[in-house]
């Protein structure tokens, strides 16, 4: 009987694959949330506008034995969802955000884990006219928690 053999992402062989139930008591074993800033640029590759996105990421640690072919996890996560003021310096690319403490939000969204990431949200990528200005239009999201999981990863041993 021939035994079937299983290729990571090194290009590895492996024969066994093992299936691992996501839960709300597991996931942050093989799953985090992350943040990732992108500087949007212009025709002149001169930055123009910030996005902050945040999503549920695989772990570095699991991201070359993992078959991303079966694995499938759905995340539902709740926060606040808080509109910031924003300064941003676009000559350096660096930026800096206070809590208004005016509006605020609850926010619930469902994503579904298919790969290495999900987005659930991103803020900043928009601007409002204040005073004939372009004003970065930011939310965040604040106190984020994972209340429902559900699904499977499968790793290569």
């Amino acid at each position: 009987m021939k035994q079937e053999q299983y290729v990571d992402a090194d290009g590895e062989l492996h024969t066994n694959l093992t299936e691992i139930h996501i839960t709300l008591e597991n996931w942050n074993e093989y799953f985090e949330i992350y943040e990732k800033t992108e500087w949007l640029r212009n025709d002149f590759n001169e930055a123009e506008n910030l996005r902050i996105t945040q999503y549920v990421g695989l772990k570095e640690s699991y991201q070359k034995i993992i078959d991303f072919n079966n694995t499938s996890v759905a995340f539902e996560i709740e926060a606040t969802q808080v509109s910031v003021d924003i300064e941003l310096d676009l000559s350096k690319e660096t930026y800096a955000y206070t809590d208004t403490e005016n509006d605020r939000y609850d926010f619930i969204e469902t994503t579904t884990v298919v790969g290495r990431e999900a987005s659930f949200f991103s803020c900043c990528d928009g601007y409002f006219i204040k005073n004939g200005a372009k004003v970065p239009n930011i939310e965040i999201l604040k106190d984020v928690v994972v209340s429902r999981v559900t699904g499977s990863i499968y790793l290569y041993e």
